[in-house]
């Protein structure tokens, strides 16, 4: 037998228990190229949750049920690769999809928004309610990628990195062009202020994981009620 080093094994993931009783890992953060399908998929169902209905709405249910399974294929595949859009609706319910879609809606935002806390990312919902929308956060994906491209990274290389990865190289690349004088100084402060992690992110990861376990055990006891 032929050892060899998992750099990837102590990566943090959640378990999940699924309609046919077995358990499943979720990754705590996707590569880039994830990222970025399931921001294209999420893209879609927007623009899908903007159209007019036509005739019984029932075509625009259907496709917009199949895009939110889409994602969650994507999701799961990360640890499950030979998981199907077509098994999980077998699985897991439209609600639970949501739930779960939900977090890691909510996970991104806190992750990559300039909130200095729990309490404060609340206070902010509660006061204004934050819009995710996929076709500006995909841009800003791809913008920061195709930057670090012009600046001689690989393309192939940067969509292998997990997404907290790539924003610390995004980083340091910026504090080195600060550095040799092709950006203005104080570039490296201003877009590490900007984009700063949660403090205590992890704990505020962890109660958000709690709740979406939470919530569809709710909703199963709630289907048995019924």
């Amino acid at each position: 037998m032929t050892a060899h080093l998992d750099l990837f094994a102590q990566r943090k993931h959640s378990t999940v228990k699924l309609g046919d009783n077995k358990e499943y890992k979720l990754p705590a953060e996707y590569s880039v190229e994830e990222v970025e399908r399931i921001l294209e998929l999420r893209e879609e169902a927007e623009a899908l949750e903007k159209q007019q209905v036509e005739g019984d709405g029932k075509t625009q249910r259907e496709l917009h049920t199949s895009l939110i399974f889409a994602q969650l294929e994507v999701m799961f595949r990360h640890y499950q690769p030979d998981m199907t859009s077509d098994y999980l609706r077998k699985v897991i319910t439209h609600n639970e999809a949501l739930e779960i879609i939900g977090f890691f809606r909510r996970y991104r935002h806190l992750a990559l928004k300039d909130f200095k806390n729990e309490a404060a990312a609340e206070q902010a919902d509660a006061k204004k309610k934050v819009k995710l929308n996929a076709a500006k956060e995909l841009r800003d994906l791809r913008r920061m990628v195709t930057f670090m491209v012009t600046c001689g990274f690989s393309l192939l290389e940067l969509r292998k990195l997990y997404i907290d990865e790539l924003h610390e190289y995004y980083f340091e690349l910026v504090y080195n062009q600060e550095e040799a004088g092709k950006l203005k100084k104080g570039s490296y402060d201003k877009i590490k202020a900007k984009n700063r992690s949660v403090s205590g992110v992890g704990d505020t990861v962890a109660m958000l994981r709690k709740q979406m376990m939470k919530s569809i055990s709710n909703l199963k006891n709630k289907q048995r009620k019924i």
